[in-house]
């Protein structure tokens, strides 16, 4: 099982960029070999989502992103009535509260 999939490479030799997608595979692999049903991984940005999105989500999990509220603003629109968003934080998330 693979854990990470180059997307992209761009730029020349010693100055180049690589996009990782290794997360969300994770999480679909995860998904596709515990048997779960009704779960949907979506690899993106989540504000560009959340502008172009026409479903709303019960759960919502963001890691390292902007400030709590700043978020909290963008996401809304990806929220189901009494849905969550789950934040992965550093120890330094008291300075956001």
């Amino acid at each position: 099982m693979a854990y990470s999939d180059v997307e992209a490479v761009s730029g020349s030799v010693g100055s180049f960029r690589v996009k990782v997608r290794k997360k969300a595979r994770f999480v679909t692999e995860s998904v596709a070999s515990l048997g779960l049903r009704n779960v949907t991984v979506i690899h993106t940005r989540a504000a560009d989502l959340a502008r172009q999105a026409s479903q709303r989500f019960d759960l919502v999990l963001v890691r390292a992103v902007g400030k709590i509220g700043q978020v909290l603003s963008e996401l809304g629109p990806l929220m189901a009535p009494r849905g969550a968003i789950v934040f992965y934080k550093s120890a330094q998330v008291s300075d956001e509260l």
